[in-house]
């Protein structure tokens, strides 16, 4: 079983007037709390997990609708496992490598490009 990482920083991101936590671990990977990334996107929690994508792995709640599957990257596939770390207080968190925000929003734009040009 490997080590749980720990954080060595952690702060608040400040992007459009929302507010999101975030941390950097031990290993210099950008983590972004999984409260903050449903929060960025607008988003309410539901569950912690749900639709397996095509490989059988878990998609969170948001972006496990099935019009969005087929969006979906592998870059994105590899980042959407939840990372489990230690925060600064000892607490046990989870989160997301910070480039879950980037591959989202291209997975979001992608399916209005598509939903766009079907309309058309």
């Amino acid at each position: 079983m490997s080590k749980q990482l720990k954080a060595t920083h952690e702060g608040e991101l400040n992007v459009n007037g929302i507010v999101l936590n975030v941390a950097v671990l031990e290993n210099g990977q950008r983590i972004i709390t999984q409260t903050a990334v449903f929060k960025a996107f607008g988003r309410p929690m539901r569950g912690s997990r749900h639709e397996a994508d095509q490989e059988g792995g878990k998609l969170p709640a948001l972006i496990d609708a099935k019009n969005l599957s087929s969006f979906i990257s592998n870059e994105l596939k590899q980042v959407i496992k939840p990372i489990k770390y230690t925060d600064l207080t000892g607490d046990q968190k989870e989160g997301y490598d910070s480039s879950i925000l980037a591959l989202v929003c291209e997975v979001y734009l992608d399916a209005l490009k598509a939903a766009n040009k079907k309309a058309a």
